[in-house]
């Protein structure tokens, strides 16, 4: 369980943070949400057709339309077109 709901205690945090350390990246102002704000920020300026639905998926996020609720699958490929366009910003082609 990432956050215990009787503690608070946010694991997630604690493991993003040792992560931070082994790439030497921890710094003030870089946190697991700075990650997420990057992720959607640059995920969601990937060239494919209507894009938006592949980065809610890979965000977590449910935008509570009605297009969302009979969405049965994204395929693979889309997935994979949007998480390949992260990475290529981040590590270069």
């Amino acid at each position: 369980m990432w956050v215990d709901e009787d503690t608070g205690r946010n694991n997630l945090t604690k493991e993003f943070l040792k992560l931070r350390k082994s790439a030497k990246c921890n710094r003030k102002g870089v946190g697991f949400y700075s990650f997420r704000h990057m992720t959607e920020t640059i995920a969601s300026e990937a060239p494919i057709k209507n894009v938006q639905p592949v980065v809610n998926l890979i965000m977590g996020h449910d935008d509570g339309t009605m297009a969302s609720n009979y969405r049965e699958s994204i395929s693979d490929a889309r997935i994979k077109a949007v998480c390949q366009h992260v990475r290529e910003w981040l590590y270069g082609r």
